[in-house]
This record gives C-alpha cells, structure tokens and sequence, in this order.
C-alpha cells in the first residue's frame, strides 16, 4: 500500500503529520437536530427573563395607578408575560433546527509537534473531516479511535453523537440543562416586587375592608 505523508495547516503555529490515504466515509442519512441537541445553542433566554420582570412591574404599577390606566397596564403585561413564556418553552421551529449528517468511518488521531493534552481532541480526522469535539468528551473518544464508527456532526464539523454511548441528545434528556442566570433574573425581579408591595401597598387593607363588612360598617 502506497502511502504519503504531508504537512497539514492547524489554527495554531503548530504543523501535523497526516497520512494521505483513502479514507472511506459513508452517509447513512441526514436527518434535523434533536429539540435536545437545539437546546444546547438555543439562547439562555435573558431577554424573556427580563420580559416577565416587566411583566411583574407593570402588575404592581395597576395597584397605584388610576383606574382609567390600569386595563392599558394590565393588557401590556399580559401580553409581556405571554412572550416572555412563550420565548423560553415554546418548542423550536422546524425552519430552525440545524442539519446533521449521519456518518460512517475510521476516525484517527494525528500527530502534533509540540501538542499537549488539551490539543489532542482537536487532532482527530474523519478521512478528510476534522471533527470538533466536545471538550468534555475528551477521556472517552479513544476508545472510537482506528475502528469503523458512526459519528454525527454539524456542517461546521462538530460532533452531536459518536459511538453508542457518546451523545448530546443523550446528556441533554437524561441531565437537563439548569438555566440559573435566567432563573435568578425571574427570581430577584419578584423580590423586588414583593417588597415593593409590603413598603407601598398596605396589605391589611382588604382584610380591614372585610372586616368592616361583616360588621356592619
């Protein structure tokens, strides 16, 4: 077997050695990412966040304003908070789930002059592709190395999938992703107005009313 070697470019002044060799790859489908493996790229829903506080400012706002404001109040931070939830649970459009080629092949490792260990992920190759990788992937895609496995990857390269048992789809479902900064926007914008309420609005008053009421008053 007949086979060369040549100087491939890297992002870094580093040069690899790369066997120029026949690598078969086959396209068993393509098919659209998982609403999972969306999840990971989809934004971290600040603004819908920052929504549903206003939505919260205006309800308070109904409470001191004069009554001729407040249906105007009220429709608006409806209609904030129906966008703000809306944003954050609605399920993706069909039009912006990305394509994902289901692949077929023999990934390797190359060698890197001067590599460490952080750089090894970004030095392996499906025939002509050179995967990305997740960087929390790295102590178990070895095991796929030099041995015919099925990957799926973005058109930018990156791996969703390799192997039975590597998968984001997978991580995704079984350890859903916490979304704390946008939780503890939504959080501290309802202490906010819960303090605003107890400084500002006596909430006695209505029990005082009823009070009155039942006696007559």
């Amino acid at each position: 077997e007949i086979r060369g070697y040549a100087l491939q470019p890297v992002p870094s002044t580093q040069a690899s050695i790369r066997g120029e060799e026949s690598e078969q790859i086959e396209l068993l489908n393509i098919r659209k990412e998982t609403h999972e493996e969306y999840a990971l790229s989809r934004p971290r829903g600040l603004r819908e966040a920052l929504l549903i506080v206003a939505s919260f400012l205006m309800l308070f706002f109904c409470l001191i304003t004069p009554d001729v404001f407040v249906p105007w109040l009220a429709g608006g931070a409806l209609l904030l908070l129906g966008a703000g939830l809306w944003g954050l649970f609605a399920p993706p459009a069909k039009s912006s789930l990305r394509e994902i080629h289901c692949l077929r092949g023999t990934p390797r490792r190359w060698g890197l002059f001067g590599e460490n260990d952080q750089e090894q992920i970004n030095n392996i190759s499906l025939g002509i592709i050179d995967l990305v990788y997740p960087a929390h992937w790295q102590p178990y895609i070895a095991q796929d190395l030099g041995q015919q496995t099925d990957i799926d990857i973005y058109l930018d390269r990156h791996v969703v999938r390799q192997g039975r048992y590597l998968s984001l789809h997978d991580e995704v479902k079984n350890f859903p992703l916490q979304h704390w900064l946008r939780s503890t926007i939504i959080a501290a914008g309802s202490l906010l107005v819960l303090f605003m309420l107890l400084f500002w609005i006596p909430l006695d008053m209505p029990l005082k009313f009823t009070l009155s009421w039942m006696k007559g008053a």
